[in-house]
């Protein structure tokens, strides 16, 4: 149930739409859980 409203619905279209038009919202979309209501994830390192 969850593949079909996260990948079945206009999530993905959605998302690239929102990536293009708001500045910054690719840096959200990786923080955050894009279903469930999860914590923030911390910040990836730069691997050197």
């Amino acid at each position: 149930m969850t593949y079909l409203l996260v990948a079945g619905s206009g999530k993905p279209m959605l998302e690239r739409q929102l990536r293009s038009a708001k500045p910054g919202y690719a840096e959200y979309a990786a923080r955050t859980s894009g279903f469930l209501p999860l914590p923030p994830r911390r910040r990836a390192r730069p691997r050197s």
